[in-house]
Order: structure tokens, then sequence, then C-alpha cells
């Protein structure tokens, strides 16, 4: 059977978090059957994540652990390096996974061809729902409509995470978060990708429960 995700999870001085984040996409792997994989990218942590990524790949046989120099922009490249789904998810660490929402994912992703999948999260208790003017339907729009509609509200948008990417398009392009960038690296990335999109999907399902503060 061939992968459909990779989750993909930068793993910085996350000990209390991590083991939290990787169940909740762990319990909706089990519900729904899809072939999916996890990986972890611990990359310069100076406290117990190591281990606790450790310990989650003995608890769960699909979840990858590996090490990369300290950014999350050089994790998340080893991480698109390492990926063999066919769609990439990028969750970070003190975050969670929506039950439910890889049966949603794949049913979105399997009606039509899409390049991208945008979703609706959660800020805590607050959902967050995107207003596309064309939602849950792909859609063969302007690109440059699509991101000045990103653009206009950038910190609630253009995020990747509650995301899902193509990765043949992430390969063919040989797509990599800028790592000289301290701040934006989403954005940044996110607008490369989409400029060699054909079609995406926005959807007002949630799939992602933002825990920190910032958005």
């Amino acid at each position: 059977m061939s992968l459909e995700l990779s989750f993909i999870i930068p793993a910085y001085n996350c000990e209390e978090t991590l083991h939290r984040c990787v169940a909740s996409i762990e319990s909706d792997v089990q519900k729904s059957n899809a072939a999916c994989e996890v990986l972890i990218i611990e990359n310069g942590s100076t406290d117990e994540t190591w281990n606790v990524a450790e310990t989650l790949g003995e608890k769960y046989k699909n979840v990858v652990f590996l090490k990369s120099d300290k950014g999350v922009s050089k994790a998340r490249n080893k991480g698109i390096k390492q990926a063999k789904g066919k769609w990439v998810v990028f969750v970070d660490a003190d975050d969670e996974w929506i039950h439910g929402s890889i049966a949603k994912i794949l049913e979105h992703v399997e009606k039509g061809c899409i390049d991208l999948l945008m979703c609706s999260y959660y800020k805590g208790d607050k959902r967050i729902v995107h207003d596309y003017k064309t939602m849950n339907e792909a859609f063969f729009d302007s690109l440059d409509d699509f991101k000045a509609w990103l653009l206009v509200r950038p910190t609630v948008r253009m995020q990747v995470w509650a995301k899902v990417f193509k990765k043949s398009i992430i390969e063919q392009y040989e797509l990599r978060f800028n790592e000289g960038l301290s701040f934006s690296e989403d954005s940044e990335f996110l607008l490369r990708f989409v400029q060699h999109c054909d079609s995406m999907l926005v959807s007002d399902s949630p799939i992602y429960r933002y825990s920190s503060s910032g958005v």
C-alpha cells in the first residue's frame, strides 16, 4: 500500500507537548486505516525532546525520528527530503490534530485533481473558517487573485499548517523552505508553492488545533 500522507513535525524543546501532538495524529490514523507516516525532526533541543521522540518511535511503527541542524526550516526541509507520502502535512509540535480529519482530507483530494488543500482550524476553542469565494470544491482561479486573498490576512491564512501539499509538486520544482529567513518562512514557501498549482480547494472543515499564541 502506497503512503497517502506524510506528517512532518519539527521538534525543538517540545518535551511537554510532542507526545500529545503525535498521539492526536495517531488516533486519527488508526481510525482512518490510511497509510501514513509521521516524521519527527529534532533540531537542536536542549531538553528531553529526543528521548520523547524515541519513545514515540517505539510505540508507533509509522513514526520516524530524525535529526537536523537547529532551525524550523532546516527541520522541515529534512522532513520533505525523507517524506514518501503523496501528500505532505506540516504540524507544529505544540499543536494538535483534529480527530476525523484524515478521512475528510482523503475525501477532498480523491474528488478531483487538486494541488493544494487549505482547511479551516481552531485557535484554542475558536473556529477559524476561511471565507474564499469558492468553498469546498476545486477551483481553477487566477493565481494572482488567490495570492492577493492570502496576503490580505497573512497571519490567518499563510501558515503552512492546516494545509495539505501535493508532494509531486514539491519534488518537481525542488521547493524547500528558505533557511536564511528568520521569520515569514511559511508565507514565502506557500507563495512559491501556489505559483506552481493548477487547482486549489479551500475547505471549511477544521483539521487542526493551533495551541500557541500569536495569530
